[in-house]
């Protein structure tokens, strides 16, 4: 069957039209007697204004008499998802009304295949129509008693689609070309009074989010202020007057490095340099200058602006006041420094015995080496060769017991937090120095694998060492009633700039319900413990820019794990 595709109406390209007729046109427009009537009404309610709904209502009783048809619709297209929705229709079964409430570019309707062919689409009859035929549309053609349709695109002065406008017979019906131009005649003033209520509603949302972002950035107690690219201040908010102590008549137009402390210039130039490149700078902490002459600690994150034209054009900044976050930070870094003093004090208790063994050790050598040299130079001829090898023995014995005594008092003096470079294998020896006797009276076996090519960590190696002594009393303590007791220690450089040291034990592992609570304070399983050997130890991990995990499987033991940055790599970041 050959459906009448009526070719008086196609829409151009989508771009600057004639304007076509006009309801002015009308009386130009073959239109009869009732149809001038019905464009003059329109032509009036225009003028008017009124309701939209009450004018979208006219318009379509203006088109079904003007087409003298049964039904009809208009619809509203949606660019951004290719389908037109529903805005007013006449005598639509509901459950009709409802299947064509939105209808898309693809949809076997006459509305679908005018959106989707650009033109207007005319069915004489529906019951012979091929693209209808066996769809959905058809049975709801069918459930409205609709045997023709035409549906013309609403096409707006500036050439876009803005909607389609529809008309529907009981009976097959091929509607007059005069008739066709009546409903041209309506459909451009439908378009155009339905593009210039888009436009409308939109500045008006524009308005007020204009009005309400203005209202919100005057309010807020951050710092929210816009600067060109040169540095030079175009707004200031009432949470910028109060934060830096400026009345915004005093820093419109003023360059923004009147906040920037003299060593932290250089600030400002990388961030426009990021700016203008198009980059973000988020959550970036630093000190700006108060017009008293005070300091502030701010988080800035600064976005570039853009023109219309997508052009950056300058800057818009935000700065929070982190002054008591971070003296907040100070003063728990100060109780962290503390509980580790008073840590390492427990476990230089816990480890008394062990210590006292390593210091008398080499301290009896030396009285017993140096008995046997008395000896030797009492005889009538004195040993001199034998006793200059005993001597040699002295020497080497007192220079063990200095080790022992600097290891231990390095271990426990109070922390300066100094960073330096620090060879990670010497200080771990240092600590399993320390505990070999511990470890010999819980029959625990020690296995290290220590890499000799392992680069330095930037440190403090006092609380570096504190770290590795945790790890280690926590593991042999972990093993008191295995049946097998090995404490592995090693370490390897674990990527690209990250040393990681690992101490695994064979003990009976951690209850999967306790794994993530390890790390907190106060948090034990221990019944003398305090539960802050391990925060200490993240605490101390994380102040190196590192990290500290624990790996465990109930019944295999556990390893505990951290990496630290590489000497040259933290020093780099710094």
């Amino acid at each position: 069957m050959h459906e009448n595709l009526n070719q008086d109406y196609r829409r151009p390209a989508r771009t600057a039209l004639d304007p076509g007729p006009t309801i002015a046109d009308s009386e130009r427009v073959d239109a009869g007697p009732d149809g001038i009537l019905r464009l003059q009404e329109i032509s009036t309610l225009l003028i008017q204004g009124g309701g939209l709904d009450s004018f979208y209502e006219r318009l379509l009783d203006a088109a079904v008499d003007l087409m003298s048809a049964d039904m009809g619709s208009i619809q509203t297209f949606h660019p951004e998802l290719d389908e037109l929705r529903l805005l007013a229709c006449r005598k639509f079964h509901p459950e009709s009304a409802a299947f064509w409430e939105r209808v898309h570019l693809d949809s076997a309707s006459v509305c679908g295949k005018a959106l989707s062919e650009e033109r207007r689409i005319v069915v004489p009859d529906t019951e012979t129509c091929d693209f209808m035929a066996g769809t959905s549309d058809l049975d709801e053609i069918r459930r409205s008693n609709i045997r023709a349709v035409q549906s013309t695109p609403l096409v707006s002065r500036s050439g876009r689609l803005v909607g389609m406008i529809s008309t529907h017979w009981h009976e097959p019906h091929q509607p007059t070309e005069r008739e066709f131009r009546s409903l041209d005649v309506l459909a451009r003033q439908a378009a155009d009074l339905i593009e210039n209520t888009e436009v409308e509603a939109t500045l008006r949302e524009s308005e007020q989010q204009s009005r309400w972002l203005a209202s919100v950035t005057e309010s807020s107690d951050d710092a929210i202020i816009s600067k060109t690219l040169d540095g030079r201040i175009m707004s200031w908010n009432q949470g910028a007057q109060r934060l830096f102590g400026y009345p915004a008549e005093e820093m419109i137009g003023i360059p923004i490095t009147i906040l920037i402390p003299p060593d932290r210039q250089n600030e400002e130039r990388m961030i426009l340099e990021k700016v203008a490149g198009g980059e973000r700078v988020d959550h970036y902490e630093t000190v700006r200058r108060r017009k008293d002459g005070g300091s502030v600690a701010i988080s800035l994150t600064v976005s570039p602006v853009k023109n219309i034209e997508g052009r950056i054009i300058g800057a818009s900044k935000i700065a929070r006041d982190i002054t008591e976050r971070k003296q907040a930070e100070a003063r728990e870094n100060a109780l962290i420094t503390q509980l580790a003093q008073m840590n390492r004090i427990a476990t230089a208790g816990e480890l008394s015995a062990s210590i006292a063994h390593e210091v008398n050790q080499p301290i009896v050598g030396v009285v017993l080496m140096a008995s046997a040299a008395s000896l030797l130079l009492s005889r009538d001829v004195p040993d001199i060769p034998k006793t200059r090898d005993i001597l040699a023995d002295i020497v080497d014995a007192a220079h063990h017991a200095s080790e022992v005594v600097a290891g231990v008092q390095a271990m426990f003096k109070k922390s300066t937090d100094n960073r330096l470079p620090v060879d990670l294998k010497k200080l771990i020896l240092s600590v399993l120095q320390i505990v070999r006797i511990e470890c010999e009276r819980n029959g625990v076996e020690v296995q290290a694998d220590l890499a000799d090519e392992l680069p330095d960590v930037v440190g403090d190696s006092v609380q570096l060492q504190q770290v590795v002594l945790n790890l280690v009393m926590n593991a042999i303590e972990a093993m008191h009633s295995a049946p097998s007791r090995i404490l592995r220690i090693e370490t390897r450089q674990d990527g690209p700039g990250m040393v990681r040291v690992s101490v695994g034990d064979t003990g009976a592992g951690i209850d999967p319900s306790n794994a993530g609570r390890v790390f907190e304070r106060l948090f034990t399983t221990k019944s003398q413990g305090m539960g802050m050997g391990l925060a200490i130890c993240r605490s101390i991990i994380q102040s190196h820019d590192g990290r500290i995990w624990v790996a465990s499987a109930p019944g295999n033991g556990s390893v505990f794990h951290f990496e630290l940055p590489a000497a040259c790599t933290a020093q780099r970041s710094r």
